[in-house]
């Protein structure tokens, strides 16, 4: 979220804080107030994946530099703890930062599509390093971890990725984050994307008092906290997810109630949850929790906003719904201003520095892209 709505400084110390606590073995540990590191859920894959998005934004190589030894360790301690066969298919005890069910294993779709993300990752930043061997390595592995999840894990009947227990047996009723993670860190390909967060949307979405539209995180029982009946961030993610796949209509709801949740409230913001059929927030404020999916859901996938800027380029793949007329996004590295008459879409993008825009719509290849510029 602070990355795509354009606090890189804040970002930068956070990553780099992080790497010094690195434990020695590898793990990215969580830090207390008192600054002791301890172990926790594990955030090393997605520390590796903030890393390369960081740079996707600044284009600050010495920073990969920096950090490239704890990547090394960090990509080792998640395969040698999350597949120690080597087959590619990884678990997770805490597989995502709100699970506090035990994760899914010895073959699950989160911490799989996660570890995927990790190694095309650390593939990309040995390459511009210069490191050559490593990068082979990472690359065959994530290619590895494609066939074996696509071959194993997704249900092509149902159209969704599953996870396989210890005793063998697939399971087709998926917590929403493994459909969505898979989508926005690009793992699964917009088609298949499409499907999964449909099934999501036909299977746990509901409207508590009529227009208000809620995503349950799964339909298990019992009801605890990693089961939680509709937490916001969640359905930030799942919308962000659905609208790269070209779905905004579809997903648009989910948000719009999200976010009018923080008007229905005690206190200001979005909070952890929506917990009433009025759609008032409910839950703890931890805001961390929602305001940032919820940043990186407008500003990646309603705005359609994808850096590439460390080699001069911005994506920009606009998903709002079908009757907006216009919309307009300010943060610190672009201006963004969308206009639709329903004949034509105008899309004005302004950068401090030159930039090429590249912008498609949703499910299309050929974007359409700007002559390389001298000045903004």
């Amino acid at each position: 979220g602070k990355l795509w709505a354009g606090d890189f400084e804040e970002v930068k110390r956070h990553l780099r804080f992080q790497a010094a606590m690195q434990g020695d073995d590898g793990f990215i540990r969580w830090v207390a107030p008192s600054l002791a590191p301890y172990t926790a859920e594990n955030n090393t894959a997605y520390w590796v994946d903030h890393v390369w998005f960081y740079y996707a934004w600044s284009g600050d190589r010495a920073f990969l530099e920096e950090m490239w030894p704890a990547i090394e360790k960090a990509v080792q301690w998640e395969c040698a703890n999350n597949d120690p066969d080597g087959d590619g298919l990884f678990q997770a005890k805490y597989e995502y930062w709100n699970c506090d069910s035990n994760g899914k294993g010895p073959k699950a779709a989160t911490p799989t599509t996660t570890a995927w993300a990790m190694h095309d990752r650390a593939a990309r930043i040995a390459k511009i390093l210069g490191e050559t061997v490593a990068a082979e390595q990472y690359s065959a592995k994530a290619e590895l971890i494609k066939q074996k999840a696509f071959s194993e894990l997704w249900n092509n009947e149902q159209g969704i990725l599953g996870s396989i227990g210890a005793e063998g047996i697939w399971r087709g009723h998926p917590q929403t984050w493994e459909q969505y993670h898979g989508i926005n860190n690009g793992f699964i390909p917009v088609d298949k994307g499409r499907r999964a967060m449909r099934w999501l949307e036909a299977n746990y979405a509901f409207e508590g008092d009529p227009g208000v539209h809620m995503l349950m995180n799964c339909d298990w029982w019992p009801l605890r906290w990693s089961v939680h009946w509709v937490p916001t961030g969640d359905t930030c993610l799942a919308a962000l997810a659905g609208m790269k796949c070209g779905d905004a209509d579809l997903w648009w709801p989910y948000l719009d109630t999200t976010v009018m949740s923080s008007f229905r409230s005690r206190t200001p913001g979005v909070n952890f949850s929506i917990g009433n059929r009025a759609g008032g927030g409910g839950g703890g404020i931890e805001f961390i929790d929602s305001d940032d999916p919820f940043m990186h859901a407008v500003v990646r996938g309603m705005f359609g906003v994808e850096p590439e800027m460390h080699n001069g380029r911005l994506n920009i793949v606009p998903a709002f719904p079908s009757d907006w007329e216009s919309a307009e996004l300010k943060t610190p590295q672009f201006r963004y201003v969308y206009r639709n008459d329903g004949k034509k879409i105008t899309v004005e993008i302004v950068t401090p520095q030159p930039t090429v825009k590249a912008v498609s719509l949703p499910g299309h290849t050929d974007p359409i892209v700007t002559p390389s510029e001298r000045v903004s």
